[in-house]
């Protein structure tokens, strides 16, 4: 194994360049893997590394830091560049250790070493077959790593086809900064965005797109009943209810409350799959609110999930160029994936167009503290105030542009629907039923 040392400003660097093994069925290797402290020297380290997979498929990279024995923690947001969806070719990751690490920041580390890794035990991305209609016994499910050619944002994985993207287990600060800016972020509310970590112990799937009508009647419908469904509107769907979606509940069976009826959407798609192995114990159902942040921010720590922050709490030119909000949308939702730009995980409109039903409902309602700082393992906001409605993540077609941030939560009315509430479909963990 070649070893580079290098010393500069008091940090020694030492980079492993190796061939690593994504893993035991994988084609794809890391190579050339060269870290240099950036000069002028900022603070920061680049982390330059080659990825080759022969099959094109796209790769999550982690990344493992020590100085010597010693483990150094990845503070979330202290990496930034190629780390989700990455393709064949040369890349470069920066670590910052001055970013929510202070403690290294101009530390000697005499042993400082880099492995890369990927999470190739699951496929990066799900895709259902949905063409069958509800009449179907099942819908086929794929995994694959590699997209297809001419990417997701085709027209039919928004209408017989469903594609949900891979998010792995990990760490992050779920809220916003409080004061103002720079410090702060504007929109920040006290009661709600309270920062805190928040950590998954199981990694999940989410919704490339929010649900659209000709994807929702390609579930619901048979082909006979609907034929119509496969060519139909790719627009957001609308006016969903927590009840339509999961049932009612009972008010009276607290424990049970958050547990999917069989006759509702979600316990009817759910009969249509029977997983096995690895995510025997999952289930489609809506996201937590803290997953749904996760999966919106991508490793970023602004307002906006491309990495910018907010600048105008009514218009933002930033949030203008990937979502449909307020400003932009004359009210009234758009097709899925019109604003193309994704995030890192390759996620389409989760700030604006639709607001996105979440599982959790508000804490002692919307004007109490939702969280304090404490830090938190895979959370469910609320378990024993069920008059209040569920929570709802990324604004929509009627809301300004600080409703719309990574961290803006609300919980509007969904008793009878609205054409800007909507839902992104998960694939979760099922603890209701595997408590």
């Amino acid at each position: 194994m070649k070893k580079i040392i290098m010393a500069m400003a008091g940090f020694a660097v030492v980079a492993t360049s190796a061939t690593l093994p994504m893993s035991a069925a994988a084609s794809a290797t890391i190579s050339d893997v060269i870290v240099r402290q950036q000069w002028p020297w900022n603070g920061k380290v680049n982390i330059d590394y080659v990825l080759s997979d022969p099959d094109g498929g796209e790769h999550d990279i982690s990344v493992a830091l020590r100085n010597a024995d010693q483990v150094i923690t990845n503070e979330y947001g202290s990496l930034t560049g190629d780390l989700f969806g990455v393709k064949s070719g040369a890349h470069r990751i920066v670590w910052d250790p001055q970013f929510n690490s202070p403690a290294y920041a101009d530390k000697v580390m005499a042993d400082f070493s880099v492995t890369l890794s990927t999470d190739d035990d699951a496929a990066a991305y799900m895709v259902i077959d949905l063409s069958g209609g509800a009449g179907a016994a099942e819908f086929p499910v794929t995994f694959t790593n590699k997209p297809p050619e001419g990417g997701w944002n085709q027209d039919v994985y928004k209408t017989t086809k469903l594609v949900l993207r891979h998010i792995p287990a990990g760490s992050f600060r779920m809220g916003s900064p409080e004061g103002d800016p720079p410090e702060g972020e504007i929109g920040h509310s006290t009661s709600r965005e309270k920062l805190h970590t928040v950590t998954f112990t199981n990694d999940f799937y989410i919704g490339v797109f929010e649900m659209s009508y000709a994807q929702y009647s390609n579930i619901v419908h048979t082909v006979e009943e609907y034929s119509a469904g496969a060519a139909g509107s790719k627009t957001a769907l609308g006016y969903v209810t927590t009840g339509m979606l999961r049932g009612a509940g009972t008010v009276s069976d607290k424990k049970n409350y958050y547990a999917i009826e069989t006759d509702s959407f979600f316990g009817r798609f759910n009969d249509k799959f029977s997983f096995t192995g690895k995510y025997a114990g999952y289930a489609f159902d809506l996201p937590t609110m803290s997953q749904w942040e996760y999966a919106c921010r991508a490793g970023t720590t602004g307002a906006w999930n491309d990495g910018t922050t907010i600048t105008d709490s009514t218009t933002d030119a930033q949030l203008g160029r990937i979502a449909w909000y307020r400003q932009n949308a004359s009210l009234v939702p758009k097709g899925i994936g019109t604003k193309s730009v994704a995030n890192n995980f390759g996620l389409y409109d989760m700030h604006g167009n639709v607001a996105e039903l979440c599982v959790d409902k508000p804490k002692g309602g919307s004007g109490a503290i939702w969280w304090t700082e404490e830090s938190l393992v895979e959370p469910l906001c609320q378990t024993d105030n069920w008059s209040w409605n569920n929570v709802n993540r990324g604004g929509n077609v009627q809301i300004n542009a600080s409703g719309c941030r990574s961290a803006s939560t609300s919980s509007n009315n969904d008793a009878n629907g609205a054409k800007d509430l909507g839902f992104r479909m998960a694939f979760i963990y099922n603890r209701f039923a595997n408590p």
